[in-house]
């Protein structure tokens, strides 16, 4: 898991051997001073600044409603189709919401698979010590507590911050 304040987050991407790339999930607080009542317009940039800065973006169906002001948790999974992600690439994945609407804080988390004894397993590349790191958002502090206090371009095969999912 990748995350940063604001409305981007950088990271190197790093593949296992062991494990397909899948795609990736993107979390973000977003803030609201005003209640919207219009389906926002949401623009996903990921820029790849190791393939000469190719830029991809990406504008993920929304369904609108009233939002009420305060903060609030949105979140979207990209498939690998939708992005060229290589092994130590260097990425940003940025999103906007528009005018009205403020990014807090943008979290990656990459997605793998693979099979093992016939049975397809699935795993989120995190950076937490722990199986029970708790992630907190709340509306008043707008905070994300982990047992680590993770910050971006974090190499997942490092042991010291690797899930300990991924030694399996």
């Amino acid at each position: 898991m990748y995350k940063d304040e604001g409305p981007s987050v950088s990271f190197v991407c790093v593949h296992s051997v062991e494990w397909n790339f899948k795609g990736f999930a993107t979390c973000i607080v977003y803030s609201s001073s005003v209640l919207v009542l219009s389906t926002y317009s949401t623009c996903i940039l990921v820029i790849n600044h190791t393939k000469k800065n190719t830029i991809q973006t990406i504008t993920p169906t929304t369904i609108g409603g009233p939002t009420p002001p305060g903060d609030h948790l949105w979140l979207c999974n990209v498939h690998k189709s939708r992005v060229n992600f290589e092994d130590y690439d260097k990425v940003t994945v940025g999103v906007d919401f528009g005018l009205e609407i403020v990014v807090k804080k943008t979290g990656v988390c990459l997605a793998y698979d693979r099979v093992v004894e016939g049975k397809m397993m699935d795993n989120y590349a995190s950076t937490s010590s722990s199986e029970d790191a708790t992630h907190v958002v709340s509306d008043d502090e707008d905070v994300t507590k982990d047992h680590v206090g993770m910050v971006p371009t974090r190499d997942i095969r490092d042991d010291k911050f690797k899930h300990p999912s991924m030694s399996r």
